[in-house]
Formats: C-alpha cells, sequence, structure tokens
C-alpha cells in the first residue's frame, strides 16, 4: 500500500494540477499574454508538464508492477505478468495514459468559458511525452 501511496500519489496530484489549470477560465499574468512570447509560454508549459506527467506515470509503473523471477515465470503458463514486468511495457503504457489524458484535458477545456480544445495542443503534451520517456529509456540504457 505504502507504494501505491508513493508512487501513484504524485501522478494523481500532477494530474489534478492539470485539471485545475485548464479549468481556468482567464490564464494567470504572461500566460495569457497574446504576444508570441506569451504563446511559446504556454506551448512550453504544455510540453512540460506533460514530459513531467508521462514520467511520473513510467516511474509509477516500473515500481509498483508484479515482480516475477525468470524461474517463476518458465513455471507460470500465464504470460501476463512477465509483459507487465517489462520495462518497454511500462514505456508504453505510461505514454497511453498520457495521451489518454492530454486529450481528456483539452476536451474538458473545451467545456470551459473563454478556452477552446486544440490539436495542435495534444501535439505539443505529446512531443513532452516522447522527450519526458525518452530520458527515461535513455538514462536506464546508458547508465
Amino acid at each position: 500500500m505504502k507504494g501505491l501511496i508513493n508512487y501513484w500519489l504524485p501522478v494523481v496530484i500532477w494530474m489534478g494540477g492539470i485539471y485545475w489549470g485548464s479549468s481556468l477560465s482567464v490564464l494567470p499574468g504572461p500566460l495569457s499574454s497574446p504576444s508570441w512570447q506569451g504563446l511559446l509560454l504556454r506551448k512550453t508549459v504544455h510540453l512540460v508538464e506533460y514530459a513531467v506527467l508521462a514520467s511520473l506515470v513510467c516511474r509509477a509503473l516500473l515500481n509498483t508492477r508484479p515482480a516475477q523471477t525468470k524461474a517463476e515465470h518458465s513455471e507460470s503458463n500465464d504470460p501476463l505478468p512477465a509483459i507487465l514486468s517489462s520495462s518497454r511495457w511500462s514505456l508504453s503504457l505510461a505514454f497511453v495514459i498520457a495521451l489518454l489524458y492530454a486529450i481528456f484535458d483539452e476536451w474538458h477545456q473545451n467545456l470551459v468559458p473563454n478556452r477552446e480544445a486544440r490539436v495542435l495542443d495534444v501535439v505539443i503534451d505529446t512531443v513532452g511525452m516522447v522527450t519526458g520517456l525518452g530520458l527515461i529509456w535513455w538514462r536506464s540504457t546508458f547508465k
């Protein structure tokens, strides 16, 4: 239970922060600027928030996945635990979870007065996810 709280609570809090930001009808300070600097800042926030989200989800998946040794796997007829314990699966599932949340977030944002959903934002969110997960993969590969 402690592992679930330590690893999944940050994911839920981060998702809550994204949801809260998307709930604002008017963005605060420089985020609301119509200038190119304001646009660049908003898109950078999208990229960073989804790089962090995907990384947090991957961290949670890697640290709360079923533990199974090769010996246990060879005795089992069920391939699912071995699949779930792979790092590749954790990276892929983290990407899918973060992507679904990005789509949900844009849909939610479309319901907020003075806000609108943009496919470009989901694309930028996806670049952030790939960046965050790519750094995790690179770090684990080249330790």
